[in-house]
This record gives structure tokens, sequence and C-alpha cells, in this order.
């Protein structure tokens, strides 16, 4: 391994980069890609999907018919073997889950026996049909090289995708025909409110919390909105946009009068550069759509738990509904046996954000030891290639700005997993000053360890 110290954003930041992803890479995935080998290039036609035993299947029969035309279908090859691929897999489940509504079939292909995995599959509560193809019939005709690696077949039956899961989510987001722009998606969400089409709100508003982000430009957004440039006659009045764009949200009308012209006109004035629209989501969501129980039993009936526990928190779950679903003995084994990982993944992204994105390594710190102890997937930098601008943890994109938000969410389900896996309740309102609170002792932590 190469490891040399990250205190100046150079060249040899980016060796030390580039050496840790492919460090930790090689040292878990359990063979590396074979030599002269490549995947199958986009734009060509994608083989029959074929396995010899199903699992997550209704009867064990094939997830999808021999002819792939009208389906988009991403393509998993990975196994319990490979570190890379088991790190994944919670991504892979994700995108199952998100996704699968709008007409996503996401199928994953392994080399392994049904009974080396089965047991795998449920005690990670894994919903996603898996193929089991011990023959590598399958693999081989995919020309799978390494592991993991990652197809997107489109409705047209060619190859959208390939590559590795870290990267896939844009090209599904393309395929299904789903918008992905956050600006684009709050206008959306705008429209629909003016529409008076409940289903299409909260739709709007669910997909717009997946895009928000802590850091949104809303005076470039109310500029886009307005349609032209803010007569800038008018005197700007600094705010704080929250309690503006709520009362814009209620007053929307898809045709703008003049008292919308003139909130977007504030906004467009006045509005932060950086907004928090994913806490303004988060609550407009809460309050609009609370959690009731009859959602939380159809959740635990399809056994989509990470689902549920994002909802409890996102939806501000009452302690009676946390605790009716911690009697469930699938949701309870699942957040007993998982919620540890939830603190390992916020502690990377701290590790990440403090001692190499902001730079804040000291001179005599252990690079070596840091490096083992990151174990991350990934790395992406700027065009330049002289600034890392984010990692991939678990095959989430976790940027600089964004980092801080990624450990403090994964530390909130780290608390309410922690309290379903005993069997009791949680206050979630609670769950962010706890959250902050735990950030702050593992960062007091890696002081001690790293300085």
């Amino acid at each position: 391994m190469i490891v040399v110290s990250l205190r100046e954003l150079d060249m040899r930041t980016i060796a030390y980069a580039l050496a840790l992803f492919m460090a930790v890479a090689v040292a878990h995935a359990g063979e590396e890609p074979k030599a002269g080998k490549e995947r199958l290039p986009v734009g060509a036609d994608a083989p029959e999907i074929t396995a010899k035993t199903w699992l997550n299947t209704e009867g064990g029969e094939t997830p999808v018919l021999p002819d792939l035309t009208g389906k988009v279908i991403m393509l998993e090859f990975w196994g319990t073997w490979c570190g890379p691929c088991v790190r994944s897999m919670p991504k892979i489940q994700s995108l199952h889950e998100r996704y699968k509504d709008a007409g996503l079939i996401v199928i994953a292909i392994t080399r392994e026996k049904a009974d080396e995995v089965r047991g795998f599959l449920e005690k990670k509560s894994y919903t996603m049909p898996v193929g089991c193809d011990p023959e590598q019939t399958c693999v081989g005709k995919y020309s799978v090289a390494g592991w993991p690696t990652t197809y997107l077949v489109g409705a047209n039956g060619t190859i959208l995708y390939s590559g590795s899961p870290y990267g896939v989510e844009p090209a599904i987001e393309k395929a299904l025909g789903l918008e992905s722009s956050t600006p684009a998606l709050l206008s959306t969400y705008f429209a629909a409110c003016a529409g008076k089409d409940k289903d299409a709100e909260r739709k709007a508003i669910e997909r717009l919390l997946e895009k928000s982000s802590p850091a949104f430009d809303l005076k470039s957004w109310a500029e886009r909105a307005l349609g032209e440039a803010p007569d800038e006659a008018i005197k700007a009045k600094p705010l704080k946009g929250a309690k503006e764009l709520t009362a814009l949200a209620k007053s929307w009308k898809t045709e703008p009068d003049e008292k919308q012209t003139l909130a977007l006109t504030a906004l467009a004035l006045g509005a932060p550069t950086e907004f928090d629209l994913e806490s303004w989501v988060r609550e407009r969501y809460a309050k609009g759509y609370p959690l009731k129980s009859k959602e939380v039993e159809a959740l635990l009936e399809k056994r989509r738990y990470m689902k549920l526990l994002d909802a409890m928190i996102d939806r501000n779950a009452s302690s009676g509904v946390i605790k009716k679903a911690a009697k469930h003995d699938g949701f309870r084994r699942w957040a007993s046996e998982d919620f540890q990982q939830k603190r390992t993944l916020a502690r990377k992204a701290i590790m990440a954000l403090h001692y190499w994105m902001l730079g804040e390594a000291p001179k005599d710190y252990d690079d070596e030891a840091f490096a083992r102890d990151l174990a991350i997937n990934g790395i992406w930098m700027n065009k330049e290639r002289n600034r890392v601008l984010g990692v991939i943890i678990a095959g989430d994109r976790v940027s600089k700005e964004g980092a801080a938000g990624y450990a403090e969410r994964q530390l909130q389900r780290w608390f309410l997993m922690d309290a379903i896996g005993r069997g009791k309740s949680e206050k979630v309102k609670a769950l962010p000053g706890k959250a902050k609170k735990e950030y702050d002792k593992i960062r007091a932590s890696l002081k001690r360890m790293y300085g």
C-alpha cells in the first residue's frame, strides 16, 4: 500500500486516494478482475437472464420473461464471498425499494448455490429477486470479469449502463424518465400543490425529499421560476426562506398572479444561496403525511424495513407506532443485527470529511492505520483530478457538503434501530440532538486515536 500525508491537495493526495481505493478493493474482493476480459459494452444486446435456482420470487419462478423488451432491469452480479459486494448490497436493496413502483426490476445473480446465500438474504432482509448460477452460465454470457458488476438493461433490450453499482442510479432515473434535478422537482411539487391532486402531491414531495439537500440555492431557483431578472430597484430584504417558501407553496398557481410574482421577486432578491431545503421538505412531509398503523403493517408485511425506518424518522412517528412495530419479529431481528453498521458508516463519513476532505489531519498521524480503518468503496474528484470531491460508502456517494448530514442520518438510524431491536420505543424528535452528540463523541474518539 502506498500511503502519504493528506495535508496538501496535490498529486500526493490523489495518489493516496487512488491507492487507498485500490488497496481496499483488492483486499476485500475475493478475486481480482480477469485479465483481458471486458464487460459487455453499452449499446450491446442484453443476453437472456438465467439461473439454476431463484430466491425471493413466487414459487421460485424466473422473475422476468426471457424477452426483456419493455422492462428496465438492473442486473447485479455479486457474492457473499466478495467484500465490496456485501458492502454495496444495502444500496442495491434501497434501489430495489425506491424504484420498484416506478418500473425498475432489480435482479441479483450469484455464482453460489442457493443454500450458501439463503441465510444471508434472510438475515439481512434483502427482498430483491436473487438468481443462483453455480454453473456460471449467466455470469459467462454477461462477461463478468470482476465482482461486483452492474448492468442496466433498457426497455428495448439493450445495455444502458455497464460498470460498478456506485454509478448506476443516474442511468436508472434516465431510463425510467424520472426528473432528478432538485430545482425542477421543487417546481413540480409546487405545481402538484396547485393542482389539488393529493396523490400527485405526495409522489412529488417524496421524490423531492430523495433529492433535496441542506445547501440548496433558493435564490437561483426563484429567479428561474420568476422567468425574468428581478427588478433590482426594489429594495432587497435578506430572507431566511423557510417561512416565505411555505407561504408560496400554499398560494402557488399554475398561472402566476401578481401576489405570486411579488413573492418570487422577494426570494430572487433576498433568499439565501445555501438554504436547508432538506429540512424544509422533511418538516412539510411529516405534517402532511403522518405515519399510520395501516401503512406500517403493509411495509412490515413486504419486509421493507429500511423504508419503514426512514418513514418513522421523516414523518415523526409516534412512540406508540414505533413500539407496536417493534413487536414484529422480523423487523426487530433486522434492527438488532444491523444497527451497529449504521454507526460504522457514520464514523467512516466523519473520518473522510475531517481527515480527508477538510484536511484536518495532523502532521504526525498514522496514515497507514487510517487507510485500513477507513475502508471505503471509492472516491471521485474534479475534472483536473487535483481535488477529492467525495467518497463512496456502502454504495452511497457522500460529498464534502453532505458528509455531516449523512453521518447524522446514520446515527439517527442507529439510535432508533437499537431501541427497536430491544423491543422499545424512541422519541423521534429527540433523534437529531442525540445524533449530534454522538457525532461529537466519535470526532473526539478519532482525535484521541489519530490526533
